[in-house]
């Protein structure tokens, strides 16, 4: 039994085999030669999420409650004038602060208030507040700070 070829032109004398092989190859070649378009998609920055806090400023020191957006309900810190750093997993001292976790931001100590320097998830970068009473309240979340 005699085996048939298949006859091109351009590969003359070569099986169906090799004629299959070869434009696999041809074909691969060119695949891999041309020039493909990278498309590189930036994420976009992060929205601030929602949170809200009140916080209190005493002569004693710092308290807040979260109503949204914290793991924890209510912190205190007990020290006279000094900066804190609130975020959504507590309270702690600024200096040296603690990584943030979630919104952030320090508080600090003012003649008839506090102000607020906001470190992360906050729409805001600086903010204060004045209550002129000993006991200073206000409920701050992520676009500003309020009266409670």
């Amino acid at each position: 039994m005699e085996t048939a070829y298949c006859r091109v032109p351009f590969f003359k004398g070569f099986s169906m085999r090799i004629h299959a092989l070869a434009t696999f190859v041809v074909a691969l070649l060119l695949t891999t030669a041309c020039p493909k378009k990278s498309y590189v998609v930036a994420a976009a920055p992060a929205e601030p999420g929602h949170f809200a806090v009140i916080l209190e400023r005493s002569p004693t020191g710092w308290a807040a409650h979260c109503e949204v957006g914290c793991q924890w309900t209510d912190v205190t810190m007990s020290c006279n004038g000094c900066d804190v750093q609130l975020d959504a997993s507590g309270i702690a001292r600024a200096y040296p602060s603690p990584a943030p976790k979630g919104f952030a931001f320090v508080v600090s100590d003012a003649r008839d208030g506090w102000t607020a320097r906001g470190i992360q998830g906050v729409r805001w970068q600086n903010l204060s507040w004045s209550c002129g009473a000993v006991v200073c309240r206000g409920r701050l979340d992520e676009t500003g700070v309020g009266s409670v």
